[in-house]
């Protein structure tokens, strides 16, 4: 393949794939519910705690049930230990 075939494919491929820098991946939350009902909170299955440094540009907290995934306020954390708590005793 010569110089101007390689410079070629190069420049299509930086054009197809752009730097994604600058951008958060597509994990990160971009808003936060403030409130979720217990019936829904009863129903999650795991989460993750998202924190405002790295590309992600705020903290949540991230809820997962039944192939889905919501973004709440960190402060459900507490509510979401109280409610699995008591599903446990």
């Amino acid at each position: 393949m010569g110089l101007k075939a390689t410079y070629l494919l190069l420049l299509t491929c930086r054009q197809i794939y752009p730097s994604r820098k600058g951008f958060p991946p597509a994990r990160c939350c971009r808003t936060v519910v403030d409130q979720i009902p217990r019936r829904i909170l009863r129903l999650v299955s795991s989460c993750e705690i998202q924190r405002n440094y790295g590309a992600c540009h705020i903290n949540a907290l991230i809820l997962h049930f039944r192939n889905k995934s919501f973004c709440a306020h960190p402060r459900m954390l507490k509510k979401l230990k109280k409610i699995h708590e008591s599903k446990l005793a």
